[in-house]
């Protein structure tokens, strides 16, 4: 009985550190945040500052890439140099050039908010 309960117990830690890591395959997903230095809409072509040192990673935008402004949903043409963006995806090194894929994009923009009436004197 006692070997039949340590075989289930090495089974289950065998499989509890094998972990959820996903076939060889599947990429792994990261979040870079940065600056856009320039968009080119028309190829879904951004280049991002990002780090401490200032490095430049090129990234590609897809047709499945979900894009944001200010927590508002917007197109790749909304996007401009300048804008603070937090990226999410992946590294494709497969590809011609090693480019960062992105899944999701959120550019945060300062909001300028109308100013408020001013009210009547008197009344």
């Amino acid at each position: 009985m006692r070997a039949l309960f340590m075989a289930g117990l090495v089974a289950a830690w065998a499989g509890l550190s094998a972990g959820c890591g996903g076939s060889p395959g599947t990429p792994r997903y990261e979040t870079l945040t940065g600056v856009v230095i320039a968009c080119k809409a028309e190829t879904g072509e951004l280049l991002v500052r990002t780090g401490m040192l200032g490095t430049e990673t090129e990234c590609q935008v897809t047709r499945d890439s979900e894009l944001y402004i200010n927590d508002g949903l917007a197109q790749i043409e909304e996007i401009r140099a300048g804008d603070a963006i937090e990226l999410t995806g992946y590294r494709d090194d497969n590809a011609s050039i090693a480019r960062f894929v992105v899944s999701r994009a959120d550019v945060s923009r300062a909001v300028r908010w109308p100013k408020p009436p001013v009210a009547p004197d008197g009344p």
